[in-house]
């Protein structure tokens, strides 16, 4: 039914170690949150790889409570407009780090 267009909430967790301090990765505005129409709500955790320059590399399902949002999660992810993080030069080339989306149910 085209009718249910689900909330969804985001966090994420990007972090790399300088020296023998934590530098946490921000985004530099809200990510993107996906729309999707779906009854059934749930959760996908994404590993995901970040350059310095903020830009996602890459998404892969590291957990998930409904694979029929799989694939929704890793387009959100990856989308280059609305999924960014701070410019850092200091931060690994590929900085891992993971990015939840929760789902609510209709």
């Amino acid at each position: 039914d085209k009718n249910f267009k689900g909330a969804v909430t985001v966090s994420y967790d990007i972090n790399y170690v300088s020296g023998n301090k934590k530098v946490a990765r921000t985004a530099r505005t809200s990510l993107y949150k996906p729309a999707y129409l779906a009854k059934e709500g749930g959760y996908v955790v994404l590993e995901v790889r970040v350059d310095r320059n903020g830009t996602v590399k890459s998404a892969v399902v590291k957990e998930s409570s409904n694979s029929a949002l799989n694939k929704t999660a890793r387009e959100a992810a990856l989308n280059k407009a609305g999924t960014r993080f701070n410019i850092d030069t200091n931060a690994p080339v590929s900085n891992v780090g993971t990015i939840t989306y929760t789902f609510v149910a209709q």
